[in-house]
């Protein structure tokens, strides 16, 4: 019995102090890539333009995928709603609200959390297999600001600008679909979706995007860090990784949304 009970609770307590891990990441992530100039450690620009190019141009292709999937299944849906009335403009006036706030940003967070955040995972936790974080640390070097803050600014950056390809070419596929199908003017499907985005619902989808951001950064690096062993648990840090920043991304926009609501 109590051997059952201490089982339970180091299942149970093992989350809760990766969770502190992570949110303590998030901190010292925010500190050094904006005061660490001040303690002579500044932003590693290069890198994190390295982050930028990995993150968004390489998953532009996964994002751009993803948009034509997206919007012709909204498209389909939009058709079968028009066999029953005429709702193309009201449909189109809720849709750029829709994209912007609730389907993009989640949807980007995940593509990212699967392609870039196991990506940094991987790479810090074969470095502390390597024994070269050891190495960084024995030299007075802090990996944080020297290997993570790059790859999360990186992503702050390249994700909001996913999010607005993403929503670009949704839109594009949504009026090229009904074009085709029911012969709804082209230009004037993606103006008028476009028009119902408002300043509100771009200011949120972007902030979710860089909460995102941070967010698979900080879960990437600090399973990453927490490594130890054999290169074996690299894949098993790298699966808790993902499994734990979509989880989050999910949670989080659900948040956002109760707490910002269109």
């Amino acid at each position: 019995m109590t051997r059952s009970l201490g089982d339970f609770l180091i299942i149970l307590g093992r989350p809760v102090l990766a969770s502190f891990s992570v949110f303590a990441l998030v901190v010292e992530i925010l500190f050094w890539s904006t005061l660490g100039w001040a303690y002579g450690t500044p932003l590693r620009f290069g890198a994190a333009l390295g982050q930028v190019v990995d993150v968004g141009l390489k998953g532009l292709r996964l994002a751009v995928l993803f948009a034509i999937a997206i919007g012709l299944v909204i498209a389909l849906q939009i058709e079968t709603a028009l066999g029953f009335a005429d709702l193309l403009e009201p449909l189109l006036a809720g849709l750029g609200t829709a994209l912007t706030r609730e389907v993009t940003p989640p949807l980007i967070g995940i593509l990212v959390a699967a392609r870039s955040g196991t990506s940094l995972t991987a790479g810090l936790g074969g470095m502390q297999v390597n024994k070269e974080i050891d190495a960084l640390e024995a030299m007075g070097l802090n990996p944080v600001p020297l290997l993570v803050v790059p790859a999360a600014v990186g992503m702050a950056i390249a994700v909001p600008i996913l999010m607005v390809f993403m929503v670009g070419f949704t839109v594009i596929a949504v009026a090229f679909y009904l074009s085709v199908t029911v012969g709804a003017p082209f230009v004037p499907v993606i103006v008028q979706t476009l028009e119902g985005i408002t300043e509100g619902d771009m200011a949120v989808g972007i902030g979710k995007c860089f909460v995102f951001a941070v967010q698979i950064a900080a879960i990437g690096a600090a399973a990453g860090l927490a490594t130890r062993g054999s290169a074996e648990s690299i894949g098993t840090n790298v699966t808790r990784a993902v499994v734990s920043a979509i989880t989050t991304v999910l949670l989080t926009n659900t948040a956002i949304t109760l707490v910002f609501p269109s």
